[in-house]
């Protein structure tokens, strides 16, 4: 694919991603590692990563209202800067010796809150910069280039600049973070935002073009009507979030998570007791489900063309949730790896068809808000679902909660395939 097909400033975004990807996956190895010289206390690990997921919580509240209400690109901007003052100052007191285990906590709560805000920014700025016909291509690259510098180049970066000295990660990755490229053209090109959509937005959001009226699907006319009649938008974002189909996808979605909390939570366990690798093969295992989310995001626009907007749905989480099946009779790491990159293969495109679902369907004046509270369903769901996984793999073995996970995941796609009617909207 060329870059000149979806526009010189789509891919400025995508580079733009591609860095804050690079550090957040530093960022959070790095973390790790600087919190267990710290502590040997298996909690104080626990708690970090229990913390990486909170900030969905407060993003649903008060990142959301900011995406809405600013201009996108001086949100990623702001984002970012916040990030680098943030990751410089831990690397100086890291340098000082003036770090606790506190302090490790405060930082990747504010830099996940930062990171989060950005990533919806960055989705809500797709529709802006590239033509619908190509919103799964743009969603595709995008989370290639997203899962692979989080789960593939940036964890080792992290882990290696780790073992020379504590400082070296942050700085990395504060450099990274605030040399993002994030100088966007306020004014839409022609060629590709063309006029803003009359229904589907009240008021442009400053900075950020609305896509042409014939990209976006219509949203339904209770939510068309509140937004046009309401100059803050609270009654078009009531009218999303209460659309029975949308609670519907929101309820779907949030079991989605659980199944992958379930799953994931005892994997290393998994690895290394049941299975009786090394916890190099863990790392390898791991760096699976990464090849799979890049390969699926690159080909998603391919794979996913000819399947209706529900059934691009459904059918990835039939998928996903077949594998996490198949996981459970694992008898070899290899078996396990193979089948691990062909679940981040089916994730890749359910997180495609998603994103560009949320573009297609959400008002961009509300789009914020409910894509961050959407997040907030499935980052709920995840934490929800490791604690799950923790008791069941203690009560049954560590491949019963893959087969609980498979039969969530299951029984979600049999019910999304017959309520989620996207495509008879």
């Amino acid at each position: 694919m060329g870059r000149g097909v979806l526009g010189d400033r789509y891919w400025r975004l995508w580079s733009a991603v591609t860095a804050s990807a690079f550090g957040n996956g530093l960022t959070v190895t790095a973390l790790a590692l600087l919190v267990v010289s710290r502590t040997a206390d298996p909690m104080a690990v626990a708690v970090l990563f229990a913390l990486a997921d909170a900030p969905a919580f407060v993003v649903a509240i008060v990142g959301g209202r900011a995406i809405d209400r600013s201009d996108r690109r001086r949100v990623l901007i702001a984002m970012d800067v916040v990030r680098g003052v943030l990751l410089v100052g831990l690397a100086l007191a890291v340098v000082a010796g003036w770090t606790a285990v506190w302090f490790a906590y405060a930082v990747v709560l504010l830099t996940g809150v930062a990171s989060l805000t950005f990533d919806v920014a960055a989705q809500a700025m797709i529709p802006a910069l590239t033509p619908r016909s190509r919103w799964h291509a743009a969603n595709g690259w995008m989370y290639a280039a997203e899962d692979g510098m989080k789960e593939l180049i940036g964890p080792p970066a992290g882990a290696g600049l780790f073992a020379v000295t504590p400082a070296l990660p942050f700085v990395a990755s504060a450099l990274v973070i605030t040399s993002i490229p994030g100088r966007y053209p306020p004014d839409p090109d022609p060629d590709v935002a063309g006029p803003v959509a009359p229904a589907a937005v009240a008021g442009p959001i400053p900075g950020v073009a609305d896509p042409p009226a014939e990209a976006r699907a219509d949203p339904g006319p209770e939510v068309a009507a509140a937004d046009r009649t309401d100059p803050h938008h609270r009654e078009a974002l009531r009218a999303v979030v209460r659309h029975p189909m949308w609670r519907m996808f929101s309820a779907c979605w949030a079991l989605v998570g659980v199944a992958n909390g379930v799953a994931f939570a005892t994997l290393v366990l998994f690895v290394t007791e049941t299975l009786g690798a090394s916890a190099l093969t863990y790392g390898l295992i791991s760096a699976a489900v990464g090849v799979g989310l890049i390969v699926g995001g690159v080909i998603a626009e391919r794979v996913l063309e000819p399947f209706g907007p529900s059934a691009r749905i459904w059918v990835p989480i039939l998928l996903a949730g077949s594998l996490y099946a198949l996981v459970a009779t694992a008898g070899s790491p290899g078996i396990l790896g193979g089948l691990l990159v062909a679940w981040g293969f089916a994730a890749a495109l359910l997180n495609t068809a998603v994103a560009v679902l949320r573009q297609e369907r959400i008002p961009q004046a509300v789009f914020g808000r409910v894509v961050s509270r959407l997040n907030l369903w499935l980052r709920g769901g995840v934490v929800v679902g490791a604690v799950a996984g923790g008791l069941i793999a203690s009560a049954w073995g560590m491949r019963a909660p893959w087969l609980v996970a498979g039969a969530i995941q299951i029984a979600v796609a049999a019910v999304a395939a017959r309520a989620l009617t996207f495509d008879r909207d």
